[in-house]
């Protein structure tokens, strides 16, 4: 698994996403997104190699500069022990933990153990033994949750997955999956994507569109485990498709998928109920954005000579109703898919009661 790419953009680098199981790495794991991998990997092994699970959490902390020059484990070394190697199939014994210090691949692990047995006294052995802003994984079999901290437990946790559900997803079933990134990504207040400047007013990010289809890349890479199956902005004569999937994806070879996205809003960023910069979109103009979308995805469809074509049109709209495009994205032979990027039911309410006042 190579590296994430240091050009990408910082937000990007800070998010930490996690793959479906699929086999072992045919390659030494390398960056702090592949050492989350390689845990996940791990972890689901475990939980289908293993018996005697243990109840209790595991936490697993990255030793960035490896072991022999960590000063965490030299200065705590009389209270590591070595554990086996975590990174090899089957899983024949569970690490002996709870705490255990790792490289990137996993090959080398040694293990501490902790007092309390829950995963708040686990999150305060690693801080008290200076691994709190370490990169670090918990899994808490008994629940089978996998929980991630990208910048370590001082931090709030960059994903937290049951793995059954991440190891469930099939590319194949494109459908289902981008269902899977809309409930975990881009809903609010679960999502995990970074989509909205204020959830309550309902306006979302001045770079929301790039953002999701940023969100959207990762996911799908991962979740594929070769990003380069995945490519995006991909560069055609005639545009950059947003996200372009090759068939070898998705198990067939030549034939590809093409996925255009839009976000649609009815207010932009900087409205405020006091009024202010209060420019807001028409139902009009959001139903010419989407048969733009629609032409778009139809002109990539063609150039790459694709099999399918998506546009995914993530709804940030006041309210949550259908766009009258159906026999158009028919006619144009483009798969229409809407996603509602739903607040909670307060939220909601604030929203639709500040826009009846502006109303009347």
């Amino acid at each position: 698994m190579p590296e994430m790419d240091p050009l990408i953009d910082p937000a990007i680098q800070r998010e930490i996403l996690v793959s479906r199981i699929g086999g072992n790495p045919t390659q030494a794991a390398a960056g702090i997104g592949a050492f989350f991998d390689e845990v996940y990997r791990y972890c689901i092994r475990l939980m289908t190699a293993t018996a005697s699970v243990p109840p209790g959490p595991l936490a697993f902390a990255l030793s960035e500069r490896g072991l022999e020059v960590d000063p965490v484990f030299d200065q705590h070394s009389k209270e590591f022990v070595p554990n086996a190697r975590l990174d090899i199939d089957p899983v024949t014994s569970v690490p002996v933990g709870p705490v255990l210090l790792t490289t990137r691949n996993l090959r080398l692990a040694y293990a501490t153990t902790c007092r309390e047995t829950d995963a708040l006294g686990v999150a305060t052995r690693l801080r008290d033994l200076g691994l709190g802003s370490r990169p670090t994984a918990i899994f808490v079999p008994s629940q089978r949750m996998l929980t991630f901290y990208s910048g370590g437990v001082d931090q709030k946790p960059s994903l937290s997955a049951n793995t059954d559900a991440l190891a469930a997803l099939n590319l194949e079933d494109l459908d289902s999956v981008l269902t899977f990134f809309h409930e975990n990504y881009t809903r609010y207040p679960t999502g995990l994507g970074t989509c909205w400047d204020n959830a309550t007013h309902r306006i979302v990010e001045r770079n929301a569109e790039r953002n999701i289809r940023n969100h959207l890349f990762i996911f799908l890479s991962w979740v594929v485990y070769r990003s380069k199956y995945i490519v995006r902005e991909y560069d055609r004569p005639n545009g950059r498709v947003d996200i372009f999937i090759f068939g070898i994806a998705m198990g067939e070879p030549d034939q590809e998928r093409v996925l255009e996205l839009k976000v649609l809003r009815s207010r932009s960023s900087g409205w405020t109920v006091s009024g202010g910069k209060a420019r807001s979109y028409s139902d009009a103009s959001n139903v010419r954005y989407v048969e733009k979308g629609l032409r778009q995805a139809k002109r990539y469809l063609e150039s790459t000579m694709a099999i399918e074509g998506f546009l995914l049109c993530f709804d940030a709209r006041l309210n949550d109703e259908e766009i009258s495009v159906t026999d158009y994205a028919h006619q144009l032979g483009i798969c229409y898919r809407r996603y509602y990027m739903q607040s909670s039911v307060k939220e909601e309410a604030t929203a639709m009661t500040a826009s009846s006042s502006l109303q009347h």
